[in-house]
């Protein structure tokens, strides 16, 4: 999938969210417990250290997890891997993809 797709561009790209979010998605308040609750388990200190583990400016990662922009594909794999978690989780907590365990 390349950024000439318009899929792409509406999923990945874009620098803020212009849809209402149903209730089935994270908010950006959800999001950011889940991360301070992850990165606690995981013994990450702060974002800057999450930030030399992904090689991701900490201003980026801050954006993605307060959902005022969506990560690039590039940029899932090293938040996946520094977090522990699955695409799939990634993008339902960065409230991209509804939560299919919360009801509408």
């Amino acid at each position: 999938m390349s950024a000439s797709n318009p899929l792409y561009t509406s999923f990945f790209v874009r620098s803020s969210y212009t849809h209402t979010m149903g209730s089935s998605r994270y908010t950006s308040k959800q999001t950011n417990e889940w991360l301070r609750s992850t990165m606690k388990k995981l013994g990450i200190a702060s974002l800057d250290e999450l930030s030399t583990m992904t090689k991701i400016d900490r201003g980026s990662l801050s954006r993605y997890f307060n959902q005022d922009r969506r990560p690039s594909i590039d940029a899932i794999v090293p938040i996946c891997t520094a977090l522990g978690v699955t695409s799939d989780e990634l993008l339902i907590v960065l409230g991209a993809a509804d939560n299919p365990d919360k009801k509408q």
